[in-house]
């Protein structure tokens, strides 16, 4: 009855991480590190799972099969027991950092840290040191297997001092999430910890791959990373919404907007200006424009905002305030470079642009035009 409970508990996490894992191959992203990242902690998680289920059902059963595989079962268990935990260490660290790649000090030292801990499980059927079983196929903790709790415990205060000391880095949408993932493994592992028979720290963190897919990654995939706006994907998703629900009583109005001299930033000063730039006018945006208006960034220096207005007349005084709002922080700003901005922009017309790539098309003609203005003033 016992084990039933157990597996029953096992096969719906199982059942839900794999709906969350099939969701993220459908949903795609592979070039983006954080999506593989986030795919392997589901993956790592599924296999402990697995194997934690194999470990009950064969625990106490008679016979030398039952312990061959009960020993099978726990030598892989324990062996990848860290990886999930350090899995989103990487994955934390990576969106504390906005790094494209893994940390590398980071991951060589998970690794050791993994390669250790797998020869000590793979040693204890012959030495008793992490674990082992009785002559009745019982499973029982060995001496060391203090090792392996101390270094969950360290993982665990990593983290949690990672994200106290990153606090104001960290976007605000994500704190809460990241900062709770913590604690239904925490709770899991500490009761199964003390009170042998619950099957409570896989539960625990399968709940935590939840919470964090729903208030983070899923969130992630719909965000640049550097400017955290929404990202191009986001976009097009929005602008076919826009079309089927464009009337004449809900008109709106699109702008593209480029940044000018950006390439002659990035060399003079580097990247990491380039960077800067970006962030400069993903916040400018953010403050100008009204919350319930779409802003995302295109691709490169070129930044895309579809917002509701009536009409052209209100859509260039629109336009003229936000060139102002730039003149602004260029008087305030502290950096050594100053922000200029070309734009295209035009209120929807149903008649001129039948799909949302014709609209795109004609918003990044007119911000051509703009751009190459500028430059014959500039000559003149």
């Amino acid at each position: 009855m016992e084990a039933a409970v157990h597996l029953q508990v096992y096969i719906l996490s199982f059942l839900m991480l794999l709906v969350l894992y099939l969701q993220l191959i459908r949903e795609g992203e592979k070039l983006y590190w954080n999506h593989r990242l986030f795919k392997t902690l589901i993956l790592s998680v599924i296999f402990c799972i697995v194997m934690e289920a194999i470990g009950w059902v064969f625990d106490g059963r008679p016979g030398q099969l039952s312990r061959v595989i009960g020993y099978t079962a726990d030598v892989l268990l324990i062996s990848c027991s860290m990886l999930p935990l350090m899995v989103w260490t990487l994955y934390v660290e990576n969106l504390i950092n906005n790094k494209v790649k893994p940390i590398r000090k980071t991951t060589i030292t998970f690794i050791i840290i993994l390669v250790l801990n797998a020869i000590l499980a793979l040693t204890s059927p012959a030495n008793n040191l992490y674990f082992y079983l009785d002559e009745n196929n019982v499973y029982h903790r060995g001496p060391w297997a203090i090792l392996a709790i101390l270094v969950h415990v360290s993982l665990f205060i990593y983290n949690f001092l990672l994200l106290i000391l990153n606090w104001k880095r960290i976007n605000k949408n994500n704190r809460t999430a990241m900062l709770l993932f913590l604690f239904p493994p925490l709770i899991g592992f500490s009761l199964q910890m003390f009170f042998y028979g619950l099957s409570t720290s896989w539960v625990g963190v399968s709940l935590s791959t939840l919470i964090a897919y729903i208030r983070i990654q899923s969130q992630t995939i719909k965000t640049d990373y550097l400017t955290g706006l929404n990202n191009r994907r986001q976009l097009d998703y929005y602008l076919r919404y826009k079309f089927k629900d464009s009337s004449d009583s809900r008109p709106f109005a699109g702008v593209m907007i480029d940044i000018d001299n950006f390439k002659c930033i990035n060399d003079e000063y580097g990247h990491e200006a380039g960077d800067k730039v970006l962030a400069a006018t993903a916040s400018t945006l953010k403050d100008f424009f009204r919350s319930g208006d779409f802003i995302a960034r295109y691709g490169g220096d070129e930044f895309v905002v579809i917002f509701d207005i009536k009409d052209e007349e209100k859509l260039e005084k629109r336009m003229k305030e936000l060139q102002k709002k730039v003149l602004l922080y260029n008087q305030t700003n502290e950096e050594s470079f100053d922000l200029n901005f070309s734009l295209g922009y035009k209120v929807f017309n149903p008649e001129e642009n039948k799909t949302s790539d014709e609209f795109l098309k004609s918003l990044d003609e007119l911000m051509y035009i703009d751009k190459c203005s500028k430059k014959i003033a500039a000559e003149g």
